[in-house]
């Protein structure tokens, strides 16, 4: 088993703190830990793969005995899931802290990119605006003189939305599709029919009709399939 708590260079009377283990490390002290937990499970499902390749149902007797293989089978994966857990647990609280503060920092980081565009782009839709207002003048002034002035030229260019940075950045005003209401009655048959549109009402349907709600336009039946409970 590695053990990455001795710091390399360690010596009697030492007084070196133990060092941070380096991802290699920790990769094959996972590999380690797992392989420890499931080999010890590897000759019972070695047993079990043997009987089910030998079972079968075709008298009462031989389906008992195949319900009793799997509920052995479903035992295993019990002890299977546990062995996963054990091993599995640490890393994962340890991907939850990382997680955590990565999370916390991305929420300020987000926020304030938040409240920057809102301010970048109540700018722009001000200069948007302006430069809207200089083009009418400009279509009244060509109205009334088939030569446009070079002043209102000017003043066009000068208030063109897109806003550059000293640092290279660039930002322009960009039109982006909002939803603000669905008529599920106006909804065209190929658009319900999308496979993941379909997906998404399948599943609310199954949990209205478990909850005994009949769904209109749903059609649904039942299946049969065997459930083994584990004998006492």
């Amino acid at each position: 088993m590695t053990d990455y708590n001795t710091p390399a260079s360690a010596a009697i009377g030492h007084n070196n703190p133990p060092r941070a283990p380096t991802p290699e490390e920790m990769l094959e002290h996972a590999r380690e830990q797992i392989a420890a937990a499931l080999d010890q499970l590897e000759p019972r499902l070695t047993q079990l793969l043997e009987s089910q390749g030998k079972a079968k149902a075709e008298t009462d007797e031989e389906a008992g005995k195949v319900s009793d293989l799997i509920g052995m089978f479903s035992s295993l994966g019990g002890r299977l899931a546990r062995a996963h857990s054990d091993v599995k647990s640490p890393y994962l609280d340890a991907g939850r802290v990382v997680d955590g503060r990565a999370a916390a920092m991305r929420e300020r980081i987000d926020e304030a990119t938040k409240k920057l565009n809102v301010m970048l782009t109540g700018f722009q839709q001000q200069k948007a605006k302006r430069i809207r207002e200089a083009r009418e003048a400009e279509r009244a002034a060509e109205a009334a003189d088939p030569e446009p002035t070079l002043q209102t030229h000017a003043a066009v260019d000068a208030a063109q939305a897109t806003v550059r940075g000293d640092m290279g950045s660039s930002a322009k005003l960009q039109s982006v599709i909002t939803i603000e209401k669905v008529d599920v009655k106006k909804l065209p048959k190929s658009f319900l029919e999308r496979p993941k549109v379909l997906a998404v009402i399948e599943a609310e349907a199954k949990v209205l009709l478990r909850a005994g709600t009949k769904v209109t336009g749903v059609t649904s039946g039942t299946a049969q399939q065997s459930r083994v409970r584990k004998g006492g």
